[in-house]
């Protein structure tokens, strides 16, 4: 019965020499599975240690095919592993590469971040290797991305802080501009203009959430301001007709004789000026320059505005 058990591991033996063998010739190898093929190797191996009771006299013939066949095999996959380990360290120069590169700022941060895990998703994509020498692969490669991440983290901070100063910068200008539109100051769209310069020239984050608070309150202020100009420019219009009936008015008293010359100059000069064109058509109805008659229309016109701006208020 021992003799039986003997030839029968024997058997299994040759088979698994046969096995081997003809994946070794049939394989294509330009096209291979190695995680296949390495599982392939570790199976018949642990095989062929289960059928280790065979006949002394047979041993050794069928140790050397297995170890000829098995050690073909292990040349392929260590030439595999040794091309992956290659890859591997080609990919850490890359790592390298990047760091030095986003130093030098001909890259940016983000860029740097994107190509770090595009290179991390092929390291994952290299296929079998050598357990020692992956480890030490590995912790040369997880340093270098740890670098990478630590440097985005320390731009993260970086960049907040220098958000953080423009936006101060902006709370600053919107404070300066509710200030003025607050004071007694005559408004003009030049100042408009220069606020929405300078807060246009500061570089605020972006957000995909839509306007930022501090922006929403700068738009909010310049709605007010253009308020305030139609307003100043609406008051300015009824002086300046409260000022032309005025002088219309002193025209009127001199062409009927109840002011003289002396009163008509002494009465003259208003704190309102007037628009060129006015100013020019009043001066020539002093100079009666401009028939009585002719100025009537004009005055109607004048006594129109006064009303529609009398009613509006």
């Amino acid at each position: 019965r021992q003799k039986a058990v003997r030839d029968q591991n024997l058997a299994q033996k040759r088979n698994i020499c046969d096995s081997l063998e003809l994946f070794i010739e049939q394989n294509d190898w330009e096209n291979t599975n190695w995680k296949a093929a390495n599982e392939i190797l570790n199976k018949s191996r642990q095989e062929w240690r289960q059928y280790d009771d065979i006949p002394r006299a047979r041993r050794k013939k069928v140790q050397e095919r297995f170890y000829k066949v098995t050690t073909a095999l292990q040349a392929k996959l260590k030439t595999e592993q040794e091309r992956n380990h290659a890859l591997k360290v080609a990919l850490i120069t890359d790592i390298t590469t990047l760091l030095a590169a986003e130093l030098e700022k001909t890259i940016t941060p983000q860029a740097m971040i994107d190509k770090t895990k595009a290179i991390q998703t092929a390291w994952k994509d290299i296929g079998i290797t050598n357990h020692n020498t992956d480890q030490k692969l590995w912790k040369q490669f997880r340093s270098e991305c740890d670098k990478v991440f630590n440097k985005r983290d320390e731009n993260k901070i970086v960049q907040r802080k220098q958000e953080d100063e423009v936006t101060t910068q902006a709370k600053l200008l919107c404070t300066n501009f509710a200030l003025l539109l607050d004071s007694d100051d005559t408004l003009h769209k030049a100042d408009i203009n220069k606020f929405k310069k300078e807060f246009e020239n500061l570089d605020l984050p972006r957000s995909n959430k839509g306007p930022s608070p501090v922006s929403k309150e700068f738009q909010r202020l310049q709605k007010s301001a253009r308020k305030i100009i139609d307003h100043q420019v609406d008051a300015n219009q009824q002086q300046m007709m409260l000022e032309l009936k005025r002088l219309a008015d002193l025209c009127t008293e001199y062409e009927t004789g109840n002011i003289d010359d002396e009163k008509l100059a002494a009465a003259w000069q208003g704190d309102i000026e007037l628009e060129k064109s006015l100013q020019q058509k009043i001066n020539q109805r002093r100079a009666n320059e401009t028939p009585v008659d002719g100025d009537i229309s004009e005055v109607l016109c004048i006594r129109c505005l006064l009303y529609t701006s009398d009613a509006a208020d």
